[in-house]
């Protein structure tokens, strides 16, 4: 099994200290596509959440420096790939839930007009869920039989804004 596939296991069983051993090692192999960054900023967000540090019994310094890992993981995707309408939606996202930093809206909405079903999570669960409906649907179809953290907590938001 490839250190991807052992961190996508762990992932999917909801070990974010596996996963993030796991991911850290198949960035560290070789090239790598952005969603497996992407992957990796989403389970150092998730462990942002104290409710789930608690629950998940996470070691202190991983929950002390989630955030800016998950922050710094998105950095490297940037170096690697460019900038991308998702890269650039989770980074203000992870700031507005963890720092809460300001409304993004309008810059939400640019984003998902660049070709990117994400920022409908914030979008149909803050603004006006009838008139991103559509597009929330799609996002949740895209997502549906996957188990990454990702996954889950895009299920998670829009499951609790239906």
């Amino acid at each position: 099994m490839t250190s991807l596939q052992t961190a996508r296991q762990y992932d999917a069983q909801g070990d974010p200290v596996r996963a993030i051993e796991w991911y850290e090692r198949a960035l560290n192999e070789g090239p790598c596509l952005v969603d497996l960054f992407i992957d990796l900023a989403m389970v150092y967000f998730i462990c942002t959440d104290f409710g789930y540090a608690s629950a998940k019994r996470l070691p202190q310094e991983l929950a002390a420096s989630a955030y800016r890992r998950a922050q710094e993981t998105l950095s490297r995707a940037e170096a690697t790939h460019g900038s991308s309408a998702e890269i650039l939606f989770w980074r203000k996202y992870f700031e507005f839930i963890v720092l809460g930093a300001g409304e993004f809206k309008q810059e939400a909405t640019r984003l998902a007009q660049q070709g990117t079903l994400v920022p409908y999570v914030h979008l149909y669960s803050r603004f006006a869920s009838d008139k991103f409906s559509d597009e929330a649907r799609l996002l949740m179809q895209s997502v549906s039989g996957v188990h990454t953290a990702k996954a889950r907590y895009i299920r998670s938001v829009l499951g609790q804004a239906e």
